[in-house]
């Protein structure tokens, strides 16, 4: 799911995905691509 943002804010972590909060823009492209709860936008 890395792969799916676009503005390269996320990077692979142990379980889960590392944010970049300052690059996020909140798009939200990544959440369904993500396995479950990886990524949640609220």
């Amino acid at each position: 799911c890395v792969e799916a943002c676009q503005q390269k804010a996320l990077r692979p972590g142990e379980k889960t995905p590392a944010i970049d909060h300052a690059s996020c823009i909140l798009c939200g492209y990544c959440a369904p691509v993500c396995p479950k709860f990886a990524i949640r936008i609220i």
